[in-house]
């Protein structure tokens, strides 16, 4: 989490923030999802967001995420584990079908990009 110092004078209140908006990370639901469950005003909900990131609070990521800035999908192919076409084929005869690729966006949504 690259909160850096910010974090650390926060008042109270302003952690509680902090601390939801990390469980809302950690959560993968959509914000209006996240607010129902809690029994929280989804503008509360963006409001106190908009407040840390007013204090230079702007990353809430949970430590446990890993964000990767650039990923070649070209060089993909070469760890795809093939798969077979026909059960009955011997194993010389195994040719790759194709490759999927899923992107966890967070919030509920998943990007898959497919190559055949």
């Amino acid at each position: 989490m690259q909160l850096s110092n910010k974090s650390s004078s926060l008042t109270p209140r302003q952690q509680t923030w902090l601390e939801e908006q990390q469980q809302f990370v950690r959560s993968g639901l959509s914000a209006s999802e996240f607010c129902r469950q809690r029994l929280l005003n989804i503008s509360t909900f963006y409001n106190r967001r908009e407040r840390l990131a007013q204090l230079g609070v702007h990353n809430f990521d949970t430590p446990e995420q890993v964000h990767a800035s650039f990923i070649d999908v070209g060089s993909i192919q070469s760890f795809a584990i093939p798969k077979v076409r026909e059960a009955a084929q011997p194993a010389a005869s195994i040719v790759p079908t194709g490759i999927e690729l899923r992107i966890d966006l967070g919030a509920g949504m998943i990007l898959t990009l497919t190559r055949h």
